[in-house]
């Protein structure tokens, strides 16, 4: 999740020294190849990021961003807390329980967004589309990208389309 929301990735929640049974992503090779691949992402999304940390500091809006920030006529988007937003071009939709790899996802429209990790294009005619039962195995979470005149995202992420889950 720290590689879609934060201007500074973290590996983890807390550091070694104040927890020693915190695991560490050296601890495996699946985990080291794991938090490679996000960090290439994150590394990827350095220009964007720079971009809302500007508009943050000149307009002061959020780096990371509720949902209804950016549509804040859409009744079902005002229900939204488990879902967020970095800018306007990308919509975050996490899993917080162990073991869940099922969820469904809210896309605010109308827009053309684009599943990261499979290419999957979705087409939101309303204001909303709610998309149910979404698969976000280990790997590969549900992370949906959309262009915009300000933005364009697919020149960013696209090469990291039909990237294998790390199951």
């Amino acid at each position: 999740m720290s590689a879609f929301s934060d201007p500074i990735m973290r590996s983890h929640p807390s550091s070694a020294a104040d927890n020693p049974d915190n695991f560490q992503i050296w601890d495996d090779e699946y985990t080291i190849l794991f938090m490679k691949k996000f960090t290439e992402i994150h590394v990827a999304l350095a220009d964007y990021k720079m971009k809302l940390m500007q508009e943050a500091s000149d307009l002061g809006s959020p780096f990371t961003r509720a949902m209804m920030l950016h549509y804040p006529d859409s009744q079902a988007i005002r229900g939204i807390i488990d879902q967020f937003m970095l800018g306007e071009n990308i919509v975050m939709a996490p899993i917080f329980k162990e073991s869940q790899t099922v969820r469904d996802v809210v896309l605010p429209g109308p827009a053309t967004w684009t599943r990261l990790f499979s290419g999957e294009q979705i087409e939101v005619q309303d204001d909303s589309l709610t998309l149910e039962g979404v698969s976000c195995e280990m790997g590969l979470p549900a992370v949906y990208y959309r262009d915009t005149e300000g933005y364009t995202m697919s020149d960013v992420l696209d090469q990291y389309l039909q990237v294998e889950a790390f199951i």
